[in-house]
């Protein structure tokens, strides 16, 4: 774990002068104690890692002078995890796990039978700083994105990389050897209830092939995670 990285949301450049807002600041001087001329790790969420140090430390405010830069490629190959809406703490851990183990965006749509029919701005705001303390934790350097569907067909219409879903079905083929081929995927996950009769017509009809995740039926979480995990592994 990176002890001492830390974020901010605009273009990093070599020998910038760069200050936190409020929450970073207020992390970094009561929860690490940093100290003047000490040497910190910064990310931006864009794949850049700079090193600098700590210039001047103020009553509401610090200032640290980039030393160093390094810009890191992003992979060829990466995924998307759609989920279903879920209740708030179930959200707050599908964003985390999901961030360190890779996936490139988080889209989140209302289901038929999703236990919530929608999310406030409130609510994103506090999943994005999930995945900044993930992505900062985990030592990656791109920050997953959040995209918010109305519903499952939106979703669908929008994307433009093959779709894949969790299949009860003894016969679906497991996940490893149906994406074996792929670059890029989308794995969609429903509520904790299920997808409706709708919903999985939708989906067939749709050209999304449904997979096996585990013999049994996993919850919205688990799903979630363990397509993450099966995903991320066979894309290394």
């Amino acid at each position: 774990m990176p002890h001492n990285r830390y974020y901010i949301d605009h273009p990093l450049n070599l020998f910038d002068d760069v200050s936190f807002d409020e929450a970073e600041f207020n992390h970094m001087l009561k929860v690490m104690r940093v100290s003047l001329n000490e040497e910190i790790e910064i990310i931006n969420g864009d794949g850049v890692l700079a090193k600098a140090i700590i210039r001047s430390i103020e009553k509401k405010s610090l200032h640290a002078t980039i030393q160093e830069i390094k810009k890191e490629s992003k992979p060829k190959k990466g995924f998307i995890i759609a989920q279903a809406l879920l209740k708030g703490a179930s959200l707050d851990l599908i964003c985390e796990k999901n961030a360190e183990l890779g996936c490139d965006e988080i889209w989140l749509y209302t289901a038929s039978l999703s236990e919530k029919d929608s999310i406030s701005e409130n609510q994103i705001d506090r999943l994005n700083k999930v995945l900044i303390a993930a992505t900062k934790q985990c030592g990656r350097l791109y920050l997953p994105k959040i995209v918010v569907f109305k519903n499952l067909k939106q979703l669908i219409d929008f994307s433009k990389v093959p779709l894949y879903y969790g299949d009860v079905d003894p016969a679906s083929p497991k996940i490893q050897k149906a994406i074996e081929k792929e670059n890029n995927v989308v794995f969609i996950i429903g509520p904790e209830k299920g997808f409706d009769r709708k919903e999985e017509e939708l989906l067939k009809s749709s050209l999304a092939k449904g997979v096996s995740l585990h013999p049994n039926i996993l919850r919205a979480e688990t799903a979630s995670i363990a397509a993450s995990c099966l995903i991320s592994n066979s894309f290394i």
